[in-house]
């Protein structure tokens, strides 16, 4: 009888700190901010390529190498390609939604693409979206580390190969 008794409470417990976890986490969240060292060096490496472009060469050899004298106006014209592909970038990071529901369905929103999902929370550790449908989905399971989480503040880590990317959430609404 001991033996059941405990049984219950630990399958009580259980269920209760799946439950409380996932109405802690339950709710719309917004994408704000993405850290990667890949992509932070690979804008950075691309800034300075851009910034000394052509410098400490003459006309004749900027022509052989870059088929062009005016070496202002091509790191003028590349500048703009950069700012615009970080703004892109930028503007996926901001434009990312995940609506959290209670139940364990998902709406998550990529830079207006939609998705539907099922979530769980595993030790409010790890945030898993698994049967994701939409264009974006890929391998139909993703699973995020959670870094931090507050009633106003989520953080994830995500990794794949060796590629490691921080994002941070702020809360929307709950539920």
């Amino acid at each position: 009888m001991k033996k059941i008794s405990i049984i219950i409470v630990a399958v009580a417990v259980t269920m209760y700190s799946c439950k409380s976890g996932g109405s802690k986490i339950a709710g719309v969240w917004h994408a704000y901010k993405l850290e990667n060292k890949l992509i932070d060096s690979d804008f950075a490496f691309t800034q300075k390529v851009i910034d000394t472009l052509g410098m400490g060469h003459d006309d004749a050899t900027n022509i052989q190498l870059y088929n062009t004298a005016n070496m202002d106006s091509l790191r003028k014209a590349l500048q703009v390609q950069h700012d615009e592909a970080f703004e892109v970038q930028k503007n996926e990071v901001r434009n990312t939604i995940f609506t959290l529901k209670d139940g364990g369905m998902a709406i998550l929103s990529f830079n207006g693409e939609l998705d539907t999902s099922k979530w769980k929370l595993v030790n409010n550790k790890q945030l898993i979206f698994t049967d994701m449908k939409g264009p974006e989905a890929g391998d139909s399971t993703v699973a995020m580390d959670i870094e931090q989480l507050t009633d106003t503040l989520l953080e994830v880590r995500m990794t794949k190969d060796i590629d490691t990317s921080f994002i941070f959430f702020k809360r929307e609404s709950k539920k």
